[in-house]
């Protein structure tokens, strides 16, 4: 026991002594760690960016491009990113990276060798295109030798030979040194001689025949041999079997090029594989709003059907239209059998509850006037809306409830329903409509439908200055017009909901009076037609956009005549500033985007008013600015008139 206890103390003194040094070094080791991490962190925080070597680029776009910013921590993978990106400029040789690290941090220096300046031309061969290939260069002199515009301009130059037929043609572009940072891009071209098809040959087709291959194709024997056309063929080909449901047809192809005689033969061998039919479709959403009776009557495909690629953008394109929805994908599933493929439609509701739209505005027709708009689209997640629109104003007032269901009893057919009240004061009377219509519309085919409505109101004139316009009496009257339209919609609108391809047509009819009773009759004409155009899909190219519309009445009271004038028609002039009988008008705007949700636009209207024995023809330009706002659609035009009077307008709405 005693030896026991001895070694107890023994242990127990010296485990004392050696825990207070352990414990001093550890408290000593923390010490120097946190100040080297101290130390190492300052260290790592970029405190200034420097670039030299540069004295074409400027230093401020280099800074815009790298990740590496002041005050944020050093990193590797951010530096080699950012060297990437400078040269991804196209002007530079070499990239170096060196860190000064400093008391107060690091101080990151890019040292960039720029490429010798562009001072001379030259080009060797294909004289007798020389011209026409001065316009397809993107670069010229005075610029640093890029090789990214080298590049393009190149690819240009193979293009605009080959479609002429120089199958052959080789280009090359290359500097000459001419002293210190000086050069000369030398531009050779050898065209060759052009190909001409000997033979057009096709395989392994069972479901299209040799004809229909060959109007996809657009190529002939003894044709010119042009390989973006053959590839751009070759496409259109795949595409019609994908219209067919052979999603997996292969289509390849070999030429055999005799030189000597400058012939081509084209071999088109086609795989057609399996005909695959639809499967399961799904919807997939990012909350519970949209219900599936939505896809149920937009999608043009339903299990068993057989796989249609072009039915699948039709779909794709109706659900995106609808306006729920900001963004829709379809994507396809493989599924235990390769017949049978599944499509999972994916799409993310546009956020807002509802819509309340106020506005005030002034013109010199109808002076100060306010709008108050309330709405609600895909109601219950049913694709219904409903909505209250209140004018008011110094020379008008008007309420206005409407209501569509745009699946009536969950058929195609739709439904619309429209109450109003209006009051509009002119300078000697004033006129008040109010009453309802109801409109009925049917398909009629891929992008038609038809329209079928109802109206019915009391149209009240009163007297308030000294005399009426000629051929308007005070007193109310009924009105009850029955209307009838045909409507074809082809229009593709893009993530920033501009019509960007495709067009709009309609022709209407109206008829009042008659076995329809009433007070009042006539019978009015109209047709419009609206077309957009743009090079490409994608939103930042500009969209032109026309419109031409032509109405025609016969016996029209005054209280029925068109009008022309304003926002909605012929911008430059008052808010119906002109009114006949018989109206065209045309419209052009070149829209040009400035950011996602922001369209500039320069416009030219032109119309033509018929009244009795008066005509009138004017036209109005200026620009205007689209913007995309979570009230939606706002639109602020400047235009100017024959008077060279400048007048603004504000709306809301797609306009045309």
């Amino acid at each position: 026991m005693m030896i026991n206890k001895r070694i107890f103390l023994l242990y127990n003194f010296k485990e004392g002594l050696f825990i207070k040094k352990i414990i001093g070094l550890i408290a000593f080791s923390v010490l120097i760690f946190a100040s080297l991490n101290s130390i190492a962190h300052a260290s790592s925080i970029i405190t200034d960016i420097q670039i030299k070597g540069n004295q074409h680029i400027k230093d401020s776009k280099i800074k815009k491009i790298i990740k590496s910013k002041v005050g944020k921590g050093f990193s590797e993978t951010k530096i080699k990113e950012d060297m990437q990106a400078i040269y991804d400029i196209g002007c530079f040789s070499t990239i170096k990276v060196l860190r000064e690290n400093t008391e107060g941090g690091m101080i990151l220096i890019f040292e960039v060798k720029e490429n010798k300046e562009i001072t001379q031309i030259e080009f060797k061969g294909g004289e007798d295109n020389i011209s026409k290939v001065k316009k397809l260069i993107t670069f010229k002199k005075g610029q640093l030798w890029n090789f990214k515009k080298v590049k393009k301009s190149k690819e240009k130059i193979l293009k605009f030979y080959q479609e002429k037929g120089f199958f052959a043609v080789s280009v090359d572009i290359s500097q000459n040194g001419l002293g210190e940072n000086k050069c000369k891009a030398i531009i050779n071209i050898k065209p060759g001689r052009k190909f001409f098809i000997s033979e057009v040959k096709i395989e392994g087709n069972k479901i299209l025949n040799r004809q229909s291959i060959m109007e996809e194709l657009q190529i002939k024997k003894n044709g010119l041999f042009i390989p973006d056309q053959l590839n751009k063929g070759i496409k259109r080909v795949r595409n019609i079997y994908g219209e067919k449901g052979y999603i997996y047809a292969r289509i390849k192809h070999d030429l055999e090029v005799n030189r000597e005689k400058n012939r081509v033969k084209v071999i088109i061998n086609i795989e057609e594989n399996i005909l695959v039919r639809v499967g399961e479709i799904k919807l997939k959403r990012d909350n519970i709003s949209s219900k599936e009776r939505i896809l149920k009557h937009t999608f043009l495909l339903k299990k068993g059907d057989i796989f249609n690629t072009k039915k699948i953008q039709e779909s794709w394109r109706r659900l995106y239209n609808l306006g729920f929805f900001e963004k829709v994908e379809i994507k396809p599933v493989p599924t235990s059998s390769p017949a049978i493929i599944d499509l999972v439609v994916e799409v993310k509701e546009i956020e807002r509850k509802g819509e309340l739209i106020l506005g005030v505005g002034y013109s010199a027709n109808s002076g100060w006037g306010g709008n108050i708009q309330i709405s609600k689209d895909n109601l219950w997640g049913e694709g219904k809306k409903i909505g209250i629109d209140w004018n008011f104003g110094e020379k008008r007032s008007s309420y206005d409830m409407d209501y569509l269901d745009r699946w009536w009893q969950d058929t195609s057919n739709s439904v619309r329903i429209n109450l109003y009240n209006k009051l509009h004061t002119y300078e000697d009377y004033e006129k008040g409509e109010m009453g309802g219509r109801l409109i009925l519309g049917f398909p009629a085919g891929k992008y038609t439908q038809f329209f079928l409505n109802f109206k019915n109101d009391n149209v009240k004139i009163t007297k308030t200055g000294n005399s009426l316009p000629e051929g308007l009496e005070e007193g109310v009257k009924l009105r009850r017009i029955l209307g009838l339209m045909l409507q074809k919609d082809t229009r593709v609108r893009d993530e920033v909901f501009n019509s960007y391809k495709g067009s709009y047509t309609s022709f209407s009819l109206e008829k009042s009076g008659d076995f329809l009773g009433g007070d009042i009759k006539f019978v009015s004409y109209g047709a419009e037609w609206r077309g957009y155009f743009r090079k490409g899909s994608l939103w930042k190219f500009p969209i032109l956009a026309c419109r031409l519309q032509g109405k025609l009445g016969e016996n029209l009271p005054y209280t029925e005549k068109f009008s022309m004038g304003g926002q909605e028609s012929l911008r430059g002039y008052k808010y119906g500033e002109f009114e006949g009988d018989k109206l065209l008008l045309g419209n052009l705007e070149l829209r040009i985007p400035v950011g996602k949700d922001f369209t500039f636009l320069l416009f030219v209207d032109s119309g033509r008013m018929w009244d009795r024995d008066l005509k009138f023809f004017k036209t109005g330009w200026g620009l205007g600015l689209k913007v995309k706002s979570p009230l939606g659609l706002i639109r602020m035009d400047y235009g100017i008139g024959e008077d060279n009077r400048g007048r603004f307008y504000f709306g809301i709405g797609e306009g045309f």
